[in-house]
């Protein structure tokens, strides 16, 4: 069996920049019928959180990892305004919700 090509950024150009990781991840715990993550220019603005019991608590945005340069690589990031979740980005915190480490 061949070698699995996927990178990082395979996976980001594939998830509209990790926001689809984290869709993904919220569609296991709230309702279908809710928006869990409403886009605004590169602003998801404060999401339920569903390691702090659903509070709204999850900020998700888009920005580049270099920002001085103008093709730089994109990532989703999210910040938990509880603390309950450490900041990070969506692989972040798929390894923290799937208990995966590396």
């Amino acid at each position: 069996m061949g070698k699995n090509n996927l990178t990082k950024q395979a996976i980001l150009s594939k998830t509209s920049y990790g926001l689809n990781i984290y869709a993904h991840i919220l569609r296991q715990f709230f309702p279908e019928d809710e928006v869990l993550i409403k886009v605004v220019g590169r602003d998801c603005g404060v999401c339920r959180n569903p390691f702090d019991n659903g509070k709204k608590t999850l900020k998700i945005w888009i920005e580049k990892k270099e920002p001085g340069k103008v093709m730089s690589p994109e990532c989703a990031y999210h910040q938990d305004l509880s603390e309950t979740v450490s900041d990070g980005d969506c692989f972040d915190f798929a390894r923290r919700h799937y208990r995966l480490d590396g």
